[in-house]
């Protein structure tokens, strides 16, 4: 009998018997997931999911019906004051374009901090086996 060399060993005789092999690829993922995870959580995780998407987009219609109530009214009275329809479209353009930056600068910050999070969990879990 002899021992493949390497991180996994598996004995070699008449029959390959299984030893304390770990896979690091995807070859062997039937054997990863556990007994139990079938149908019925898969529905049932997908549907609280679809329920929290479904919370979400009313929320975000009831925010922007509420934001456009105010926005409503701050043109009436910048239109009151003077102010023309191109410095009010251009004024609102610009609000509009410095949040959609702002919000991503930190989303971005946001990735770079999880994913960094995980590259050192993979790290640290590919060091201990």
């Amino acid at each position: 009998m002899a021992t493949i060399p390497g991180d996994g060993t598996y004995t070699v005789g008449e029959d390959i018997q299984p030893g304390t092999y770990k896979s690091t690829g995807n070859a062997d993922i039937k054997h990863q997931i556990q007994r139990g995870t079938g149908i019925a959580n898969l529905l049932i995780f997908g549907a609280i999911g679809m329920i929290v998407l479904i919370l979400a987009c009313i929320n975000y219609v009831s925010l922007s019906t509420a934001g456009l109530i105010d926005q409503s009214s701050k043109v009436g009275i910048r239109k009151m004051l003077g102010a023309s329809t191109r410095h009010v479209v251009a004024q609102y353009l610009v609000e509009s374009w410095l949040l959609a930056m702002v919000a991503m600068i930190v989303s971005l910050v946001w990735i770079e901090l999880v994913a960094l999070g995980f590259r050192n969990d993979f790290w640290s879990e590919a060091a201990r086996s």
